[in-house]
């Protein structure tokens, strides 16, 4: 799962500064980039701002016992949380 991780980084990195060419220019970047097709799919979801966290998911009705973070049990799981500022993911 960690090269997953390292080419969503790497994909990530690709896509920093595209903000200027719109959201177009960071599709046609996040699919010609020579990544395995599920980090490209989990890029567009991140992207788009469709990752099923606790959060959305209690948002949308789920029950769940707790919207914490199953890393580090401290903040609320939202992608932000998950892909920029969890110390454990």
């Amino acid at each position: 799962m960690g090269k997953v991780y390292t080419q969503l980084g790497l994909l990530i990195i690709r896509l920093q500064g595209t903000h200027d060419g719109g959201e177009n220019r960071v599709f046609e970047i996040l699919w010609k980039t020579r990544v395995p097709p599920k980090v490209q799919v989990l890029g567009w979801r991140l992207f788009l701002d469709k990752l099923p966290t606790k959060t959305k998911l209690l948002a949308r009705g789920t029950y769940l016992q707790h919207s914490l973070c199953e890393f580090c049990l401290e903040c609320e799981e939202t992608i932000e949380h998950l892909f920029i500022s969890c110390k454990e993911s």
